[in-house]
């Protein structure tokens, strides 16, 4: 029987810019300690990261290279402590680009 926990404590997708090959995104997830990587479900729909992404030692993943095609609205990201699953949850994905 599987135990599923909180993971994400914070997740957000900032659109930095969009062409007709897809769009670039900022993002900045919160995990909670246990967490040790996450992974993105649908790598058809993506194409950064390659790999499962790791947080630092206060539990934020950061990168502004994440791509995906065009027209995708939401993404799965899976939680893992070491190899084992501990979570999962689709997130909406801003498709505004927000100025500051």
């Amino acid at each position: 029987m599987a135990k599923f926990e909180k993971a994400f404590l914070e997740v957000n997708f900032l659109l930095l810019g969009s062409n007709i090959a897809g769009c670039k995104y900022d993002v900045r997830i919160k995990v909670n300690e246990r967490v040790t990587k996450i992974d993105f479900k649908d790598r058809d729909e993506i194409s950064f990261p390659k790999n499962e992404v790791f947080p630092d030692e206060t539990g934020w993943i950061q990168f502004s290279e994440f791509y995906t095609n065009p027209g995708v609205k939401k993404t799965t990201i899976l939680a893992y402590t070491e190899d084992t699953r501990v979570s999962y949850c689709t997130f909406s994905i801003e498709q505004k680009h927000q100025d500051f």
